[in-house]
């Protein structure tokens, strides 16, 4: 994740700023790799101290990725931390992974189509499907550029 933030800056940037740089937003990338590099400190939270201290860290956790995640000015902000730790707490099964969808995208109340996931959550077996992990990495910045290089010079 952190390198494709690093790949995807610049097409972003063209894309919704028009130029190559602006220190006001980040790509989602970058939201995914706070996320990553929360969880990881939850799950080593959870793993090495009591329940209440667990607890109590992920709750500072969560709080500090949230802080950074706004004072960077990720893409979603604070709410794709919340987002995300909301449905790693519900996680476990299908039905609280599923149910776990509609708070943590309550924040996006503006595009309802996210409801759509439920079905597609709610169905995962859990098993990998096809590996078109680069793919998909590839087209996001790709597509960032056509729509960088229009609005640079159409605007």
């Amino acid at each position: 994740n952190g390198n494709f933030a690093i790949i995807s800056e610049v097409p972003f940037d063209m894309a919704l700023n028009g130029g190559y740089y602006s220190a006001h937003s980040q790509n989602v990338y970058v939201e995914l790799s706070l996320i990553l590099a929360m969880l990881y400190c939850i799950k080593i939270s959870e793993e090495k101290f009591s329940r209440f201290k667990g607890i109590l860290l992920g709750i500072i956790t969560v709080f500090t990725f949230a802080v950074v995640s706004e004072v960077i000015e990720a893409d979603y902000g604070m709410y794709g931390i919340v987002a995300a730790i909301i449905m790693y707490s519900f996680s476990k099964s299908r039905e609280t992974r599923a149910i776990s969808i509609l708070p943590a995208f309550a924040f996006e109340i503006h595009m309802p189509a996210v409801f759509l996931s439920i079905p597609l959550v709610y169905f995962y077996n859990g098993k990998r499907g096809l590996n078109l992990k680069y793919l998909f990495y590839a087209f996001y910045p790709l597509h960032l550029i056509i729509i960088g290089i229009i609005r640079m010079k159409l605007l």
